[in-house]
């Protein structure tokens, strides 16, 4: 999971901090080369505990989504009211759908992050901002559809 740069030192990858995430740079990739989805090692053991019917149910808890405009302090906040670890700052931006199980006070949470809407575009062609409006309003729908709670 961590990428060793030439010295030995580690640096962190997006699954240290987060549980799983669904890489989705433009809704049309899910027909030609799909979504990337990665799980942390913990949600894979997690997963086989509860496939063993084991008593860790894992998983549980209500979703709690930030949403709002990229770059505008979506995680930080996730980060304050959790008191989580997750990215952020000028230097550091969420990617597609990203999730990770946190216990506040005793009760178990799902944190939902994402990069936010009107995020930067790289226009390649006459449909690139078309694209990315298409897949934020995907985005934001599916957010609104699996989450219980919104900030």
């Amino acid at each position: 999971i961590r990428d060793q740069r030439p010295e030995g030192n580690f640096r962190l990858t997006k699954l240290d901090l987060y549980d799983w995430v669904v890489d989705i740079p433009l809704l049309s990739d899910l027909s030609s080369v799909g979504w990337k989805v990665s799980f942390s090692k913990k949600f894979q053991q997690m997963r086989r505990f509860a496939e063993q019917g084991d008593e860790k149910k894992g998983w549980e808890g209500a979703v709690v989504a930030v949403v709002g405009l990229y770059d505008k302090g979506k995680t930080f906040v996730l980060n304050q009211i959790t008191q989580s670890e997750l990215p952020s700052g000028k230097k550091v931006s969420t990617k597609g759908l990203s999730f990770k199980h946190v216990s506040v006070e005793s009760t178990d949470f799902v944190l939902l992050d994402s990069a936010g809407s009107y995020s930067p575009v790289k226009v390649v062609d006459d449909f690139s901002v078309a694209q990315k409006e298409a897949t934020e309003l995907f985005l934001m729908d599916l957010i609104f559809d699996v989450s219980d709670y919104f900030l």
